[in-house]
């Protein structure tokens, strides 16, 4: 008998390399949309709302997968958020620990779990090839103070992550210039951009980098910092030369054209294991 997969899906390119992975490996994958797409389909797809969290595990559960992955970015508002929150406490005994932020979410996927009877399976586990190694992964070769800067880049990241408001940090040398919100990633980006046009940030690429890593006490089935093609061009544009990962815990989207456009763009790709 085939084993059925169910595919949370919310936006970005990660949703297709998972859904194709997925067929490779044999699963019968049910697709479920938590945010409007109209680029992928499947034989079962459904829209499911997260402000609708109880509508959607019983969409999730009629489907009767043995594992469910959550693939793709959504946008939770605080109202999806103490929806969810209530859900995980309801059922679960309070597993976020009362806290409706991501790690505390995230918490309460054993709940999920046992209301569906599925597993959760990262993204990380379906794709092959997926998470990134240390080392230095594409672009340009680092220089002594570009590994100076990931590895204080990638520590300041993880300090950030503490405060479960995001993944991602961009330094400029030797200092932390501008931190993850809700916005996002591109929104970052962005104002790193606005930085450069006011003259507040007048360093040359190699030395500003963005930094993603995953937070303390994050679980590994959902969420891991992720970068793709769309990320290099924005950086690019924002005049970042470096992006640091965190090895292991970091995801490669894209990995064929991230590889040609770290080198096309001059960008330079590192992992490393954050010392915190």
């Amino acid at each position: 008998m085939t084993a059925r997969l169910a595919i949370v899906a919310g936006d970005g390119g990660l949703v297709a390399e998972a859904i194709e992975a997925a067929r490779k490996k044999g699963y019968e994958v049910g697709l479920f949309l938590a945010t409007d797409r109209s680029d992928i389909s499947g034989d079962f797809t459904q829209r499911v709302d997260p402000g609708r969290p109880l509508r959607m595990i019983w969409r999730v559960r009629a489907f009767r997968p043995e594992r469910i992955c959550l693939v793709g970015s959504v946008s939770l508002s605080d109202r999806h958020r103490g929806g969810l929150q209530r859900v995980m406490s309801w059922f679960g005994g309070n597993r976020a620990g009362g806290k409706s932020g991501d790690i505390g979410l995230a918490r309460g996927l054993p709940v999920v779990e046992r209301m569906t009877g599925a597993k959760i399976l990262g993204v990380h586990e379906l794709i092959d090839g997926l998470a990134v190694g240390a080392g230095h992964i594409a672009g340009p070769q680092p220089d002594a103070e570009q590994w100076t800067l990931c590895e204080y880049a990638l520590a300041s990241a993880r300090k950030a992550g503490s405060f479960d408001l995001g993944q991602a940090v961009v330094c400029a040398s030797g200092r932390v210039i501008a931190m993850e919100d809700i916005g996002g990633t591109d929104l970052l980006i962005g104002r790193v951009a606005q930085f450069r046009q006011q003259g507040l940030v007048d360093v040359r690429p190699a030395q500003l980098a963005l930094a993603k890593a995953r937070k303390p006490n994050q679980p590994a089935g959902v969420d891991l910092p992720t970068i793709g093609a769309e990320t290099l061009r924005n950086a690019a544009s924002a005049g970042i030369g470096l992006i640091c990962l965190h090895a292991e815990n970091a995801l490669l989207a894209d990995r064929a054209e991230v590889l040609e456009l770290a080198d096309a763009l001059g960008i330079t790709i590192l992992a490393a294991h954050p010392d915190i």
